[in-house]
């Protein structure tokens, strides 16, 4: 392959730069396709002390940015019982978590990729890849304008969809039908005074609450798709609040005040593609596996990847035949590993026997 041409990722969030910034580490050229310009909504994320360790470990001198980001004390969950289980992070090295308000988070990451030497294109998508003998010949769409350039690797950083990868023939695997419907609202001084996110479970699913801000909360609801409100005139934000009412630990200043009408409504699955690298290829991230939001491991599992897959491309081009099959390897190990710890996370709570929610996960036949 052509030393001077760089690797291509395509998706520019945390995977993706991740990717990009280790990439430039190695010495090795990389060029992020972000579709947007980091000023759309998108979910928050909380990142463990384990996490914030793996960042700062990532991009040194990265700090929370207090006014934009909320610091997490931990974790109260009511799971299994009416009985709150804490998690305590100053416990833990780092000493405390992370709530990010993303999409602020990336666009941080993104310049971060920059000034490492990474370039990030923005308002970006690729168009068309052929594969040749060299690498790739690629053609992508910027500006108004196309750019037809080669590439001699692809990181496939685009999220769930994976749409790279199965362009290339692989198939995703979806062990879960799980959906997070959320929204964002802001509060007073003493109704947002608690650092610490709570969980909480309920008949149809569960609930996560946490600050992303001094005054501005995330509130998800997990369900499945089919248990959402169907038809033409569904009523989601009704449907919503009727699944708050029936929690007993949610904030109280949040049933005080109504959500906007705006919901995100995102997959929430637990998901991985049956192949995860293949010629001059590589999925990283949610791309290659897509974890439950109870595990709160997106960014850790971002940065990762990020991190291996890097090294597995620098031995590659260095003529390492076989360092993509072992990052595959290692891929599959791992998603065999978390479906063994959420079964065993699941199987705490018994108290709805009836609830077709619960139920699928004792029984373990939630796939599609």
């Amino acid at each position: 392959m052509c030393a001077q041409d760089p690797v291509l990722i395509v998706g520019g969030g945390p995977a993706g730069l991740a990717t990009a910034l280790e990439l430039a580490r190695l010495h090795i050229a990389a060029v992020v396709v972000e579709r947007g310009a980091y000023d759309d909504r998108r979910l928050g994320e909380h990142l463990t002390p384990a996490g914030m360790l793996q960042l700062t470990a990532l991009v040194p001198g990265f700090r929370a940015v207090a006014d934009v980001h909320g610091r997490s004390a931990g974790v109260t969950a009511y799971w299994g019982s009416e009985t709150a289980h804490y998690t305590d992070y100053f416990l833990h090295p780092g000493q405390h978590g992370l709530n990010l308000s993303r999409p602020r988070f990336d666009a941080d990451l993104a310049r971060a990729a920059e000034t490492a030497g990474a370039g990030v294109l923005r308002l970006a998508s690729l168009k068309r890849a052929v594969r040749s003998q060299m690498g790739w010949q690629v053609r992508i769409d910027r500006d108004g304008g196309t750019d037809d350039v080669a590439v001699a690797f692809i990181v496939d950083a685009t999220g769930r969809a994976a749409t790279f990868s199965r362009q290339q023939g692989a198939r995703i695997l979806a062990h879960d039908r799980q959906v997070a419907v959320a929204t964002f609202w802001d509060c007073a001084d003493d109704v947002g005074a608690s650092t610490r996110s709570l969980v909480e479970t309920v008949e149809n699913g569960w609930w996560y609450c946490a600050a992303v801000g001094p005054l501005r909360h995330i509130c998800m609801f997990v369900t499945d798709d089919d248990l959402l409100p169907r038809g033409p005139a569904r009523d989601l934000r009704g449907w919503w609040l009727d699944q708050l009412s029936r929690a007993v630990h949610m904030p109280r200043g949040l049933r005080d005040i109504s959500p906007p009408c705006e919901f995100i409504t995102r997959s929430a699955r637990s998901q991985r593609l049956d192949v995860a690298v293949g010629s001059g290829w590589i999925a990283v991230g949610d791309a290659a596996m897509a974890f439950d939001p109870l595990a709160s491991q997106g960014i850790v599992k971002a940065v990762d990847h990020g991190r291996r897959a890097a090294a597995a491309i620098a031995a590659h081009l260095s003529g390492d035949e076989a360092s993509l099959e072992q990052y595959a390897l290692q891929v599959e190990r791992e998603y065999i590993g978390y479906q063994d710890t959420r079964t065993q996370y699941y199987g705490m709570e018994r108290r709805w026997p009836r609830s077709l929610f619960w139920s699928r996960r004792s029984a373990g036949v939630a796939t599609r």
